[in-house]
Formats: structure tokens, sequence, C-alpha cells
């Protein structure tokens, strides 16, 4: 098996772009993929974090969250967070298109992070991708980290959740992006729903 890497969590940024990204940027561990109306979305967990993509009718966004020192393209960048910091956005980023993030870093006490771990792998084995793997310090000596993914699809409106678990620091990077086409958007809890 091989051991991976995990950055501590204050090395972390998000990156989005308005442009696809060549797949040979990332390590992926795992990926799924959901289409719904015209739309696609593809979650990819990776060592450090994640990759969403989406893409309609030639618009397209990718999310990336991995290390800040990664050599990512300047070209199509729409903004850079820093999770450490609990960074949010909200921006227009296409004709009748919004784009808002909300993030945050929790560290818990260690009873509450492993019921955190417990709960979230359940939830990973009922819908979504979840990916866990050993870090490369000390394999077998703590709580394996891991990654929880989950897309959610309704009329004009997309929804994304990103967990990671960094069992090191007994934190979690809590992230929610939305995808929303105002004028097409149904009410949170009305039409049809698909869940990556």
């Amino acid at each position: 098996m091989d051991l991976l890497v995990q950055p501590l969590v204050n090395e972390l940024e998000l990156t989005l772009f308005s442009r696809p990204l060549h797949p040979e940027l990332f390590q992926v561990l795992r990926q799924q993929s959901v289409e719904f109306q015209g739309n696609r979305i593809v979650a990819r967990a990776t060592p450090s974090g994640h990759v969403i993509s989406w893409e309609s009718a030639g618009l397209c966004l990718w999310q990336v969250l991995g290390p800040a020192q990664d050599e990512l393209p300047q070209t199509g960048r729409l903004l850079s967070r820093f999770p450490s910091k609990c960074q949010g956005a909200y921006l227009n980023f296409a004709p009748g298109w919004r784009y808002e993030l909300i993030i945050q870093v929790e560290k818990l006490a260690n009873h509450h992070f492993e019921q955190f771990q417990d709960d979230l792998e359940a939830d990973g084995r009922r819908k979504g991708l979840m990916v866990r793997f050993w870090p490369s310090e000390e394999p077998r000596a703590s709580l394996p980290g891991l990654s929880y993914l989950c897309a959610e699809a309704r009329p004009g409106c997309f929804a994304f959740s990103a967990f990671h678990t960094h069992p090191r620091e007994a934190k979690v990077v809590k992230i929610l992006s939305l995808i929303e086409q105002p004028g097409t958007a149904a009410p949170w809890g009305f039409g049809k729903n698909r869940t990556l």
C-alpha cells in the first residue's frame, strides 16, 4: 500500500478556475460523476484534498483544494482562498450564474474527532464519495485521514459539500460550494434531486 502525505491545514489553498485543468496535474485516488439536465459534475478525491468540476452549456468551473505551493496555472483563475483563514467567497462568474463558497475549519477534542470520523464514514457508505487513507507518518498509530465529497443537483442549483479530516491536527476542513442560476433555481427541498 502506498502511503500518502497529507498536508497540514494551514498549507491548504482552495482555487477556483473558469477553465478545465489537465488531469495529469493531480493524483486522483477516486472519482465519481453525475449528469443532470445538461450539467456534468465530476468529484475527484486527491491525497491533499479534492478537485471538483462542473460543466454546463459552454461554462465550466473547477475547484481545487491542495497545497498552496502547487504550481497551478494563472490563466482562468477566478479566486484563491485559504481554509485556515476560513475565507469564503461570492461572485457572479457568468451572466445569470453565481458561485458561493463557505469554508470552516474546526478543531475537535479527540473523542469528538473520532465520533465525527465514524459519522462521516457512515455517510460515505450511503452516498457521495469517500476515501480513507493513512498518512505517511506513523501509518497505523493514529486514525486515517478521510475525504468525503457529495454533490447535489436541483434545477438551476448545484451544491458541493467536502469534508477533509486531518487526524494529526484533530481538525476538519468543511467546504460548501453553491453554483446557482437564480432565475431558474428551484427552492431547496423541491424539484428533482440527484446526489453523487
